[in-house]
């Protein structure tokens, strides 16, 4: 069962608060629906197992290249919205409407972070900070 954080509906769209930034779903949804050959993409906000957040992306088809759609991402969402994850798949879960169905996606496998854009501390704080 997927853990998600709790959204707050404003109108249509899907807003959710992620480590102090509001972050509006549908607008990830769409940036990355806009790249070529995606049908479908989905941003959700997932919680894992040790509670902590994560912003994830279900994009169709699952031939979709990654590292192309994250650059393609960047150019109009800000470095908060960019999932740390994305999960393909060929097909999206439907709910009897026809709707997607966030909460039967499957979990997902942060193996990927290392794509993420981590950056070494850079000075004696936050060395220390890191190593607290």
């Amino acid at each position: 069962m997927n853990s998600y954080a709790s959204p707050l509906t404003h109108g249509l769209n899907l807003q959710v608060k992620l480590r102090g930034f509001r972050i509006e779903l549908t607008e990830i949804d769409h940036h990355l629906s806009t790249f070529p050959g995606v049908q479908q993409a989905i941003a959700i906000v997932h919680m894992d197992s040790i509670e902590q957040q994560h912003l994830v992306a279900y994009v169709s088809p699952s031939s979709t290249d990654i590292s192309k759609l994250r650059q393609h991402a960047t150019q109009f969402l800000p470095k908060h919205m960019i999932p740390e994850t994305f999960v393909l798949l060929d097909e999206f879960p439907r709910l009897p409407n026809g709707k997607a169905d966030r909460n039967s996606l499957p979990e997902p496998q942060y193996g990927d972070m290392a794509e993420a854009d981590y950056v070494p501390p850079s000075n004696s704080l936050e060395k220390a900070v890191s190593h607290a």
